[in-house]
């Protein structure tokens, strides 16, 4: 009876620390994807580690901050307020990445650096118009 116990608590132990071991490797790798600005596959990595540990608080602030920044990134080009909003999202999420932090923060940067696509119609009307003067 003892021997069985033993085998049995020893299996608990393994797999419990298996599925830390999952867990952890997944989220190095997830870490690892957002330096090298792969963001989707950290995203998968993120999952799997979900998988092994369905209520980490750390790895969800990462879901969630990968999800804003994809959406940021996505809309970057058709509407840059909404684009900014999901970067914002990003920063405000504490407990997560502080690489895409520095990432959202440069996109936000970037972002009011670009002129508004009305100013640049505006700008290439203009431009259009001495042109059509000068000649």
């Amino acid at each position: 009876m003892k021997k069985l116990l033993i085998i049995i608590a020893s299996t608990i132990v393994l797999f419990g620390c298996s599925s830390n071991s999952s867990f952890d490797q997944s989220m190095q790798k997830a870490k690892e994807a957002i330096v090298e600005k792969e963001f989707e596959k950290a995203e998968g990595f993120v999952e799997l580690a979900l998988e092994n540990k369905k209520d980490d608080k750390e790895a969800k602030n990462y879901q969630k901050q990968l999800d804003h920044f994809n959406k940021g990134i996505s809309k970057k080009e058709s509407n840059m307020k909404e684009a900014k909003v999901d970067f914002e999202a990003v920063i405000k999420i504490e407990d997560g990445s502080s690489q895409l932090v520095k990432y959202a923060k440069e996109e936000i940067t970037n972002l009011e650096k670009e002129p508004k696509k009305e100013d640049k119609k505006k700008t290439e009307e203009k431009n259009k118009k001495d042109e059509e003067k000068a000649e």
